[in-house]
């Protein structure tokens, strides 16, 4: 069941626990934005999986994207604002530039990586 977050898939997954019983990892239930009770439910084996985006890193990339709009500036290489991974310069964590699945199989690596 794709559903729009995982706040929007927790009550359907605790209905789906508590009323009709049915058992982790027998019913695929996805969601985003890596909230507790997402990663939680993922752990658990009631959710497949959430979207992953670090807000903060995406808001410094596009706060500096208009900064260099506003100042007229063009980019000298058309590659040179896509990257991997970007890096947040007041707490040093660095984390995906795009949207990235998250499972218990990376969930350190991402959402608890740059969140630490």
């Amino acid at each position: 069941m794709l559903t729009p977050n995982d706040e929007n898939a927790a009550p359907i997954i605790h209905y789906l626990q508590t009323s009709l019983h049915v058992k982790a990892k027998t019913f695929p239930v996805t969601g985003q934005d890596a909230t507790l009770v997402g990663l939680q439910n993922i752990l658990s084996g009631y959710q497949c999986g959430t979207v992953y985006k670090p807000i903060y890193l995406e808001a410094q990339a596009a706060v500096a994207l208009a900064m260099y709009a506003r100042a007229g500036k063009t980019r000298e290489h058309p590659g040179e604002w896509q990257h991997d991974r970007l890096q947040d310069q007041h707490r040093g964590a660095v984390g995906p530039a795009h949207p990235e699945w998250v499972t218990p199989t990376n969930m350190n690596s991402t959402v608890i990586a740059t969140s630490s």
